[in-house]
């Protein structure tokens, strides 16, 4: 199973990557907390998409960060346990 295939199913190829580019900025944030690197980041433009990619990733045990921002200072949007990371700023 390739998380990214998978989630290209639900939101659509322009919504999904895992180029190291746009992985990499979501492996830190403003906390002096490790990097961690996620398998992909999503972008949703509706709830519906967010509820779907939430519940793909509960039924195959894909860890999920979800991130409003970049600009956390605490590492809690730091994606310890690789997984998705949805950003919700849309």
């Amino acid at each position: 199973m390739k998380v990214k295939t998978e989630l290209e199913k639900i939101l659509g190829s322009n919504k999904v990557s895992d180029s190291p580019a746009d992985l990499d900025l979501y492996a830190k944030d403003m906390s002096l907390m490790p990097t961690g690197l996620a398998e992909v980041v999503v972008w949703p433009d509706s709830t519906e998409e967010v509820s779907a990619v939430v519940k793909w990733c509960n039924e195959n045990n894909v860890p999920v960060v979800p991130v409003s921002s970049r600009r956390h200072l605490y590492g809690s949007t730091i994606p310890k346990e690789g997984g998705v990371v949805i950003d919700m700023k849309n």
